[in-house]
């Protein structure tokens, strides 16, 4: 063969396997992207889920899994109610409201761990409350009657002989409502959560009296769940590989922040409101806290002993058949 006409043939040659090459590169790429499911959830715009949902999207730890978390931002209560009105397909609830939906005739599932209980009472300085006795008859702000806060924090209460409706002068609202009143001290004491807790207290500017979860300690010896992923069970049957890369990505992100929370914090300095090396430091000592690094059959048993109370203390009524918390293996 012509030299020319050989040196013609190679470059074809080479020609039709670079494009063969490029092809199947795309086809590689089209069949990944056609794995990666998206999924919406209801996060919010200043805790700690809205911390998890922005280390997830840092850290492309939904893309790990195969899945794309579309999450969008509430108040912790419109999260709930966003979710139970099914306008997301999945969200977070606390056991107590979830029974509560469920009750109703509904089915709607905890099938992932989302976070600790991490409801404080925080107190004005100059207040000279520091009991739970002393905040009696006061004015506390606290999230809605739908949150896990309120939820929670009738319970422990409840299971002291303390109805909080009658002993409390409660005051509902979002996070923006809670925080402006106690600044203005409209308020003696708000029922607050993580970061925004911590903010109050490097900045000297509330007292943490209690924490929820330490009087539940105290009544039963175990810790206590807020909340839980959470999804319908027509959802679940229909999306299970979702529900199983949701709740993965979701426990990748707590591992991830406990064991970089120093790093999580300097990444997320705006979101956190961080003030000074101090205000860091106290948030690196509290926010790992509040994060569940497993989902298994000791932490469901956690929060169906919540739900069992709630009910023996007639918080709700009675508890729903079936079973409300699920593990995807």
């Amino acid at each position: 063969m012509h030299k020319g006409m050989r040196r013609q043939v190679g470059c074809a040659r080479l020609s039709w396997m670079l494009g063969l090459a490029s092809a199947l590169l795309l086809a590689a790429s089209a069949t990944a992207a056609a794995q990666v499911e998206t999924v919406t959830f209801t996060s919010t715009a200043d805790g700690m889920s809205g911390l998890v949902s922005r280390v997830i999207a840092q850290q492309k730890l939904d893309a790990k899994n195969g899945l794309h978390v579309d999450a969008k931002s509430f108040s912790p209560d419109k999260a709930t109610s966003t979710l139970v009105m099914k306008q997301m397909e999945t969200g977070f609830i606390s056991p107590m409201a979830l029974a509560r939906v469920n009750l109703r005739g509904n089915q709607l599932r905890i099938f992932g761990p989302q976070l600790w209980n991490h409801i404080s009472i925080v107190v004005q300085p100059d207040a000279g409350i520091s009991t739970l006795g002393g905040l009696q008859g006061k004015k506390l702000a606290i999230l809605p009657r739908v949150s896990g806060a309120y939820n929670t924090w009738a319970l422990v209460n409840q299971m002291r002989g303390i109805d909080v409706e009658t002993s409390y002068q409660m005051i509902f609202g979002p996070p923006p409502v809670i925080l402006g009143l106690f600044y203005k001290k409209e308020v003696q004491a708000a029922a607050i959560f993580e970061p925004l807790t911590t903010g109050l207290l490097a900045a000297k500017k509330g007292v943490e009296i209690l924490r929820v979860k330490d009087l539940w300690r105290e009544l039963t010896g175990e810790p206590m769940m807020l909340t839980g992923l959470a999804a319908y069970q027509d959802w679940l049957d229909a999306n299970p590989s979702k529900a199983r890369k949701l709740a993965a990505t979701y426990l990748d992100a707590h591992r991830y922040i406990v064991a970089h929370a120093a790093a999580v914090i300097e990444a997320n300095r705006d979101y956190l409101k961080v003030t000074s090396e101090a205000h860091a430091k106290l948030l690196a000592e509290r926010l790992p806290e509040v994060l569940p690094v497993r989902w298994d059959d000791k932490l469901i048993a956690n929060a169906e002993l919540i739900t069992s109370k709630a009910a023996e203390f007639g918080l709700i009524k009675g508890v729903p058949p079936g079973k409300l918390f699920l593990k995807f293996e």
